[in-house]
């Protein structure tokens, strides 16, 4: 218990995470919630090990509108956390096939990543007959494509607390302590589907859909040296 209580008094002082600037109240007591029930009460269950988080964001629109998404854009803030578990939990495998093929349990430590993914993707282009841009005021409408072309957005937030991989060896210290994620170290798919919808008025609307997967590191951020 030595260990568990050790963490949660780094947890305390968030300031010791180096993410103080980073983090509203709000994320604040978010990260300190998830990090305290992976690390308190019983050992948590391994479950799925898997660096992908996969998102799904819809957008209804007119039916009439028409969509041609030639360019597709997202734009992503990262407030994950990585850090290795202290709490090991138990691994069932299999060894290879020039070994014994009988599943073996193996007791490892967890390397988790937990947060949030807050992201907003787009999609150009939908038409409808006419349209402005930029109007100052009352403004005659036009038929030509540059003022009746749009981009459509959706947006969302993600919450991951997941298992990226596992070390063998208990952690340290340093790496019991939760270190921040940039975004350049994620990876990011993004596919915009245009779908009729099933919302019990068919023909009325359409849906514009966005999906994709993020990847997440299976290490976490080597500590940075103070000069």
């Amino acid at each position: 218990m030595k260990d568990i209580k050790e963490i949660m008094m780094e947890m305390d002082n968030i300031a010791e995470i180096q993410v103080a600037a980073d983090l509203s109240e709000d994320e604040k007591e978010e990260l300190k919630n998830l990090i305290h029930a992976s690390t308190l009460g019983d050992p948590p269950p391994c479950g799925p090990c898997t660096d992908e988080v996969p998102y799904c964001c819809k957008v209804s629109i007119p039916k009439d509108f028409s969509a041609n998404f030639t360019e597709k854009r997202l734009s992503v803030v990262s407030k994950l956390f990585c850090f290795v578990d202290p709490c090991p939990c138990d691994v069932t495998c299999t060894p290879s096939a020039s070994c014994a093929t009988t599943p073996i349990t193996i007791t490892l430590y967890p390397v988790r990543v937990i947060g949030c993914i807050q992201f907003i993707a787009n999609a150009s282009s939908l038409q409808g007959d006419c349209g402005v841009v930029n109007p100052t005021g009352l403004t005659p409408l036009s038929n030509a494509t540059d003022k009746k072309t749009v981009t459509i957005c959706c947006q969302g937030s993600l919450c991951v607390d997941q298992i990226v991989d596992f070390h063998k060896n208990a952690p340290t210290r340093d790496e019991r302590k939760p270190r921040k994620i940039d975004c350049t170290n994620l990876q990011a798919s993004i596919d915009v589907k245009l779908e009729d919808c099933n919302c019990g008025t068919p023909g009325d609307i359409k849906v514009v859909s966005f999906s994709g997967l993020f990847k997440l590191p299976k290490t976490c951020p080597t500590p940075t040296c103070a000069p």
